[in-house]
């Protein structure tokens, strides 16, 4: 993996976020496998409040959670401005074009189908990460060209 965005770490920090422990603890294997750091939330509320306290590059959300829905996840994660550059990428069962439309309206990075493909998750990870890395870096040179 290349290094990490947020803090200059060797590894990226990637947040997962999904209320079935199952599922969870698979894509938290398969992270730790391709060299992420990983941390768990099991709802929005616990995500949102892992995201206000510590830098990642990354956050995998479902959208079906108790409470803080993951639609609703994403709208607080745009609407905020240290984490606006965040890499948000979708992790759902919902394969319906409303579902889809919606998550990336509200400001997913990338929508991925579960069952995951497994062959494909680490490249579509390294490039989510990658694409936010170099909006962020170009969010930072527009501003500093501005000034």
């Amino acid at each position: 993996m290349s290094t990490c965005p947020a803090d200059g770490n060797s590894k990226p920090r990637v947040l997962v976020v999904d209320d079935e422990p199952i599922a969870r603890m698979s894509i938290v294997m398969r992270l730790s496998s391709i060299g992420a750091t990983v941390v768990e939330a099991e709802d929005g509320a616990s995500a949102l409040k892992e995201l206000l306290q510590q830098p990642f590059d990354a956050a995998m959300i479902d959208l079906e959670m108790p409470g803080l829905d993951g639609f609703e996840l994403i709208g607080c994660i745009r609407g905020h401005p240290n984490l606006k550059h965040l890499a948000v990428i979708v992790l759902s069962g919902r394969d319906d074009p409303t579902s889809i439309r919606n998550a990336l309206q509200a400001g997913a990075t990338s929508y991925l189908l579960k069952p995951l493909n497994w062959t494909a998750f680490g490249e579509h990870i390294r490039s989510c990460i990658g694409l936010r890395e170099h909006q962020r870096r170009a969010s930072l040179a527009d501003r500093a060209v501005a000034r």
